[in-house]
Order: C-alpha cells, then sequence, then structure tokens
C-alpha cells in the first residue's frame, strides 16, 4: 500500500510510531517519526511552528520542492504525500503539515565487495542517470550524502531535499544560508561559495570513494574538514577497484573549474575505462 493510500483514510496505528529525531533538532521543532508495523514502513517528517525559522523555512522548501516535481521527477523521488492538517495524538506532537515517505533502503549500505566489478558500475550509472535527471530540470540537490540516495523496485531514490533549489535561484541564495554537512564539501565551499551541479557532483564523488574504500573520512572539527577536501584528499583505492581512479579524479578535482560536471561525460569515462 502507497502512503497516500494508507494516510487518507487517516487510520494511522500509533503503536508503530516511534520518534527518530536527534535530540538536537527535537529542540528546533523538528519531528522525524518512523512507522513500521507488519505492512508498512513509512517515515512521517514535521516541523513545529514558532521555534527556529531556519528550520522552518528549510521544511518548507523541501515540501515545495515535492510539489514542484511530484511530475517531472516523480522517478527519483520516494512515494509520498503532504498532508496540510496536523494529525493529533495526545502522545505524539505533529506540526501543521507532515510529509510522509515510503522507507527505501539506503544504496550504498551494500558493501561493494559482495558485487561484481559489473554490479558496481550498474549501481554508480544508475545514480549517475538520477542526479541528470535533477540537475536536467535545473536543480541542485545540496546535500548529497550517503544517507540520502536509496533505491527502491531497482530504482535510486534521493532522499532530503531541504537544501534543494532550482539553478535559476543562484543569486538570491546566500551562501551562508546554505548548510552543509563538511564531510560532503566541496573545496569552493569553504570559501562560501554558493553551491551548484559541481559541489553536488564532489559529494557523490566522496559518497563513492568511501563505498569503494570501506573507509569513512576524518575529521574531528570544521577546520579538519576544510583542511582535507582543501589540500590533503588523496584518492587511494584498493587494488581491485584501481579501474575507478580515473573518474573519481575527475568528480573529485579541488578546483571547481577543472571538475567535471558532464554527467555524460562522467557515463561514457566510466564504461570506458571498466569496459
Amino acid at each position: 500500500m502507497r502512503v497516500h493510500n494508507l494516510f487518507s483514510m487517516q487510520k494511522l496505528n500509533f503503536d508503530a510510531l516511534t520518534l527518530k529525531t536527534h535530540a538536537q533538532h527535537i529542540q528546533q521543532g523538528r519531528l522525524l517519526y518512523e512507522y513500521q508495523d507488519n505492512k508498512h514502513h513509512y517515515w512521517i517528517k514535521t516541523q513545529l511552528n514558532g521555534i527556529n525559522q531556519q528550520y522552518e523555512y528549510n521544511f518548507q522548501r523541501e515540501i515545495d520542492f515535492y510539489q514542484y516535481a511530484r511530475e517531472k521527477m516523480s522517478s527519483i523521488m520516494p512515494y509520498h504525500t503532504i498532508t496540510n492538517a496536523p494529525l493529533t495524538h495526545s502522545d505524539y506532537e505533529f506540526g501543521q503539515q507532515c510529509l510522509l515517505l515510503e522507507h527505501v533502503p539506503i544504496l550504498f549500505d551494500t558493501v561493494p565487495h559482495d558485487l561484481k566489478i559489473e554490479k558496481i558500475v550498474h549501481y554508480m550509472l544508475q545514480v549517475f542517470s538520477a542526479i541528470q535527471c535533477l540537475h536536467m530540470q535545473g536543480w541542485v540537490h545540496g546535500d548529497l550524502k550517503k544517507e540520502h540516495i536509496g533505491q527502491i523496485n531497482r530504482q535510486i531514490k534521493f532522499l532530503d531535499f531541504e537544501q534543494s533549489f532550482n539553478l535559476h535561484e543562484i543569486q538570491q541564495i546566500q551562501p551562508s544560508c546554505l548548510n552543509a554537512t563538511p564531510r560532503y564539501m566541496a573545496p569552493e565551499l569553504f570559501h562560501r561559495e554558493a553551491k551548484s551541479i559541481a559541489s553536488d557532483i564532489y559529494a557523490l564523488g566522496i559518497i563513492f570513494l568511501e563505498w569503494l574504500t570501506k573507509k569513512r573520512l576524518q575529521g574531528r572539527s570544521y577546520q579538519d574538514w576544510a583542511l582535507l577536501h582543501c589540500q590533503t584528499l588523496e584518492i587511494e583505492l584498493p587494488r581491485q577497484y584501481i579501474c575507478f581512479q580515473g573518474i573519481l579524479n575527475q568528480m573529485l578535482m579541488k578546483e571547481k573549474n577543472r571538475r567535471e560536471v558532464d554527467i555524460f561525460a562522467l557515463k561514457r569515462r566510466l564504461i570506458v575505462d571498466i569496459v
């Protein structure tokens, strides 16, 4: 059963609901619930009003994105619905709007060492096609990370569009307002440049790198991450994955203007290097 069918009947079993929000986000009014019973596995995301203006703004941006992209980019989004009337229960809080999403398993939880090279290439090509769909519609995801790329029914789904924006808005958005996860930040973002297609490609390169090496990059502070991405990052792959060195070099160029952002070219490089 899809999300909209479940909740249009307002038959929510609150015994199957678990609060999954980090404490720091709860303090800002953000609530994320996991809903899981014998038949369904969904997530309910909501924002309480009057607590944190930036959180409210980000949540509304995600709502707006889903409404805009429902027809044009449905293939890269999880099944979802938006409620405009708050759910009510004495033990749970909900904002005026709720975003209800189907559960999508994280793609890169798959261990690459259990896969043949051809399957790894297949997954990477799928992700390239998904991000290409987003970029060709004029959108930047803005917060790509391992946890935001899933796969269900053999389709790649992106998650969490709070930082997404249309490229036509780029002059209207101040870099200081564009939150990012330092682990995946392109070097230019540390210099307060705006996010772009190039920064999406860099973040995706970091995701691929950590996946193939089975190692998470290390940094204890924002300064550590800035030093890593701007100066010291080295691409060292296990011997069996050295064939991916070339494409990661292109995706992880420190200079933005040298980074490959053409998805067609990246796909071509991937196929040529491997096949």
